[in-house]
Protein backbone atom coordinates (compact mmCIF):
# COMPACT_ATOMS: atom_id res chain seq x y z
CA UNK A 1 0.00 0.00 0.00
CA UNK A 2 2.55 2.57 1.15
CA UNK A 3 4.27 2.19 -2.64
CA UNK A 4 0.85 2.68 -4.46
CA UNK A 5 0.08 5.91 -2.21
CA UNK A 6 3.35 7.08 -2.81
CA UNK A 7 2.00 7.28 -6.45
CA UNK A 8 -1.11 9.03 -6.03
CA UNK A 9 -0.73 12.84 -6.39
CA UNK A 10 -2.96 14.14 -3.19
CA UNK A 11 -4.11 17.89 -3.48
CA UNK A 12 -4.98 18.55 0.05
CA UNK A 13 -5.80 17.06 3.72
CA UNK A 14 -9.41 15.15 2.70
CA UNK A 15 -7.62 13.16 0.04
CA UNK A 16 -4.83 12.48 2.67
CA UNK A 17 -7.33 11.37 5.27
CA UNK A 18 -9.78 9.53 3.21
CA UNK A 19 -6.92 7.72 1.30
CA UNK A 20 -5.79 6.48 4.88
CA UNK A 21 -8.78 5.40 6.11
CA UNK A 22 -9.37 3.39 3.31
CA UNK A 23 -5.73 1.99 3.59
CA UNK A 24 -6.38 1.12 7.10
CA UNK A 25 -9.88 -0.50 6.69
CA UNK A 26 -8.56 -2.76 3.80
CA UNK A 27 -5.79 -4.11 6.20
CA UNK A 28 -7.83 -4.63 9.19
CA UNK A 29 -10.15 -6.48 6.56
CA UNK A 30 -7.34 -8.35 5.21
CA UNK A 31 -6.26 -9.60 8.80
CA UNK A 32 -9.87 -10.64 9.31
CA UNK A 33 -10.86 -8.29 11.85
CA UNK A 34 -13.88 -7.11 12.61
CA UNK A 35 -14.89 -3.19 11.65
CA UNK A 36 -17.97 -1.16 12.27
CA UNK A 37 -18.98 -3.20 15.47
CA UNK A 38 -20.21 -1.07 17.76
CA UNK A 39 -20.52 -1.49 21.58
CA UNK A 40 -24.46 -1.53 22.79
CA UNK A 41 -25.42 1.60 23.94
CA UNK A 42 -25.59 1.87 27.74
CA UNK A 43 -28.42 2.71 29.87
CA UNK A 44 -27.74 5.99 31.34
CA UNK A 45 -27.22 5.53 35.27
CA UNK A 46 -30.24 7.60 36.03
CA UNK A 47 -32.55 5.89 33.69
CA UNK A 48 -31.02 2.77 36.07
CA UNK A 49 -31.90 4.47 38.80
CA UNK A 50 -35.34 5.34 38.61
CA UNK A 51 -36.02 1.87 36.85
CA UNK A 52 -34.94 0.05 40.16
CA UNK A 53 -37.29 2.41 42.35
CA UNK A 54 -39.90 1.63 40.48
CA UNK A 55 -39.78 -1.82 40.74
CA UNK A 56 -39.32 -1.83 44.24
CA UNK A 57 -42.51 0.05 44.72
CA UNK A 58 -44.27 -1.79 42.83
CA UNK A 59 -43.02 -4.87 44.79
CA UNK A 60 -44.08 -2.99 48.25
CA UNK A 61 -47.43 -2.31 46.25
CA UNK A 62 -47.81 -5.87 45.30
CA UNK A 63 -46.90 -6.99 49.37
CA UNK A 64 -48.96 -4.03 50.68
CA UNK A 65 -52.35 -5.48 48.45
CA UNK A 66 -51.79 -9.58 49.45
CA UNK A 67 -51.74 -7.72 53.33
CA UNK A 68 -54.72 -6.29 52.46
CA UNK A 69 -56.42 -8.76 51.22
CA UNK A 70 -55.23 -11.52 54.44
CA UNK A 71 -52.59 -13.60 51.89
CA UNK A 72 -49.16 -12.33 53.11
CA UNK A 73 -47.96 -14.78 56.02
CA UNK A 74 -44.22 -13.35 56.10
CA UNK A 75 -43.50 -11.56 59.00
CA UNK A 76 -40.33 -10.18 58.12
CA UNK A 77 -42.28 -9.07 55.16
CA UNK A 78 -44.33 -6.80 57.42
CA UNK A 79 -42.11 -5.71 59.59
CA UNK A 80 -40.57 -4.17 56.95
CA UNK A 81 -43.20 -2.52 55.18
CA UNK A 82 -44.50 -1.10 58.46
CA UNK A 83 -40.83 0.11 59.65
CA UNK A 84 -40.72 2.04 55.47
CA UNK A 85 -44.66 3.18 55.70
CA UNK A 86 -45.61 3.54 59.19
CA UNK A 87 -48.78 0.89 58.37
CA UNK A 88 -50.03 1.24 62.16
CA UNK A 89 -50.42 5.20 62.02
CA UNK A 90 -51.49 5.42 58.46
CA UNK A 91 -53.48 2.13 57.75
CA UNK A 92 -52.88 -0.34 54.36
CA UNK A 93 -55.47 1.49 52.28
CA UNK A 94 -53.67 4.60 52.67
CA UNK A 95 -50.24 3.41 52.37
CA UNK A 96 -51.43 1.08 48.99
CA UNK A 97 -52.43 4.05 47.54
CA UNK A 98 -49.78 6.26 48.44
CA UNK A 99 -47.32 3.74 46.93
CA UNK A 100 -49.75 3.58 43.84
CA UNK A 101 -49.47 7.72 43.21
CA UNK A 102 -45.63 7.52 43.75
CA UNK A 103 -45.30 4.70 40.51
Amino acid sequence: MNAEINKLELNDLTEVNNIAYACARTATEAMGLKIGKRAAARIPAWKVRIQSKIEKLRRNISQVESWKAGTLKNEDVKKRLERAYHIRDKGLAVVSEHLKQRV
